[in-house]
């Protein structure tokens, strides 16, 4: 449990499960690059921090970071960007913090040994997302998330305890949290004074997607169901270029950087279609050209592993050898020389915009309760910008820590109580079963069937009952498959709320047959006392 985090109280069951408790400052849950970049900023010597998590969540997956570096371009400029591709939904507030704060990360970048990738001149090499006015994408190597995240941990795994484990049910009384995490055959209840949520978000929960075996909902719907607010979980951004062939690839993305270097995109019938769809060919926000590929392959026009054809050879192979590196091995790798053959792909869940309410220091409704990173909603509307993933991690995981770190300095006295309510939980939960298994296939295929990319109204009523249904079914279940997977269940549920209250196409929430030509901006907010409602933009 690491070499300050003491256990008080030990009880084992007959299901050979061992229930304990622990006290701390901080509960971190999840332990990507957010996380890290947070503790950099709290003083862990002088505060007991548990960090839970089980996996490293899209961290290590991040290509490059937008930052708007280039001479012709501003804060301003990019702030710009991030609101209309939001299409005007975003949180102003948020997505200011985002791009006022950017430059910032150069000099962190630095201070942790590591500079981004320069040419010849010296100049840095940037890469243009889609959507940017700019070239703005920056890294080191082919993989910035990696670095950042292996520095930061080297430097304080030694000051906090980490448990390989899982959030699966949160409480809260005489304001402390006591949250039960799941290790192996042990339920674990720790106490803290606050939490950070940067667990990362749920694409996951979807039949093909990018992410990783760690992600889930389980955070959200712990913290939701004591008070935390959610807000626009109906955005779910597709990527568009996901790996459909060959197997070893498969649910991988291809950076779609790409197309300002010469990438095509062409159906069975080798046409190049993205000009059916809009006067910029494959220069367009990933929304525009997620829906445009699911088209073309209702129409009849995928290719026979149900995609389209990402051909790369216009680009210059010396190109895709350097800043493309990662991806031309990863080919190369599998017998496909990309320069020659294309690649084939179609859209896949790959980010979740909605998630905790924050506001721009990090704090959510609850006193104590702080979030960061993807786990959050509101920073980019209903469209994520290439590049601002990684920023988000490294800009508002920088803030939680500084908030975090106030916080602690001024409730140093704390008294933790026992809570009875997580206490009879935790003892009453039982070892995994498989009986879950077929059930969350269901729920992921509700999901892709009902809220994927191109969505109608009477498949989301039909999902929603679907999953209200299944819900049902695991509202007495105490094993500890059955209650993550009601977790998920709980978060699609959100998700598909959301989605059936906004009535209009916009951004990655598209409807199919869409009546409203004026599209209004607001948020959809929920919490589980109140309910729904409309927050005004």
């Amino acid at each position: 449990m690491g070499r300050r985090n003491k256990r008080i109280g030990l009880l084992i069951n007959m299901r050979q499960i061992v229930c304990s408790k622990c006290c701390a400052d901080l509960l971190v849950v999840g332990g990507g690059l957010t996380a890290f970049r947070a503790l950099s900023n709290i003083d862990c010597k002088s505060n007991n921090v548990i960090m839970v998590s089980d996996g490293f969540g899209s961290s290590p997956f991040i290509h490059g970071i937008s930052i708007p570096v280039d001479k012709s371009d501003s804060i301003e400029q990019f702030y710009e960007d991030l609101f209309v591709s939001s299409h005007f939904q975003c949180d102003k507030k948020l997505a200011h913090v985002l791009a006022s704060s950017s430059l910032d990360v150069i000099d962190f970048v630095k201070k942790c040994g590591f500079d981004f990738n320069k040419n010849t001149n010296n100049e840095y090499e940037l890469l243009k997302p889609l959507g940017m006015s700019h070239p703005r994408v920056l890294s080191i190597g082919n993989s910035l998330g990696k670095c950042l995240q292996d520095y930061l941990k080297e430097q304080i795994k030694d000051e906090i305890n980490i448990i390989h484990g899982r959030i699966i049910k949160a409480f809260k009384k005489n304001g402390i949290f006591a949250s039960v995490c799941y290790s192996n055959n042990e339920i674990i209840t720790i106490y803290s004074k606050c939490v950070l949520v940067a667990s990362g978000g749920f694409s996951r929960l979807y039949s093909f997607n990018t992410n990783s075996c760690d992600i889930s909902g389980d955070s959200i719907a712990s913290f939701y169901n004591i008070g935390a607010e959610v807000v626009d979980m109906e955005f779910v951004q597709f990527e568009p270029s996901v790996a459909i062939y060959p197997k070893p690839l498969v649910g991988k993305s291809v950076i779609t950087t790409m197309v300002f270097e010469g990438a095509e995109l062409f159906n069975n019938k080798h046409e190049r279609f993205m000009f059916k769809y809009d006067s910029n060919g494959e220069k367009v926000n990933k929304d525009i050209m997620s829906k445009a590929i699911v088209k073309e392959i209702l129409d009849g026009n995928g290719n026979e592993h149900g995609g389209v054809y990402f051909d790369a050879s216009k680009v210059d192979k010396n190109v895709l050898e350097t800043k493309y590196f990662s991806y031309f091995e990863r080919y190369k790798n599998v017998g496909i020389d990309i320069s020659k053959t294309p690649m084939e792909i179609a859209p896949g869940a790959h980010t979740t915009l909605g998630g905790l309410k924050i506001d721009e220091n990090c704090c959510t409704n609850i006193d104590g309760l702080f979030a960061a990173g993807e786990v959050t909603g509101g920073i980019h509307g209903a469209n994520r910008l290439g590049g601002c993933a990684g920023l988000e991690t490294v800009v508002f995981g920088d803030i939680a820590g500084k908030s975090i770190n106030k916080y602690l300095h001024e409730h140093k006295k704390t008294n933790f109580f026992v809570n009875n309510e997580a206490v009879l939980f935790a003892s009453n939960l039982k070892a995994f079963n498989n009986e879950h298994l077929e059930k969350r296939k269901i729920l992921s295929n509700i999901l892709s069937n009902c809220f994927g990319v191109i969505r109608n109204v009477e498949k989301m009523e039909e999902g929603y009952h679907q999953l209200q249904q299944l819900q049902k079914e695991f509202e007495e279940a105490m094993d500890i498959g059955s209650v993550r997977l009601s977790n998920d269940i709980e978060v699609a549920l959100l998700l598909a709320k959301s989605a059936l209250n906004r009535n209009e196409s916009v951004g990655c929430h598209y409807i199919e047959n869409s009546q409203h030509e004026n599209v209004q901006k607001y948020q959809i907010v929920i919490d589980c006392y109140n309910g729904l409602r409309r927050n005004e933009l």
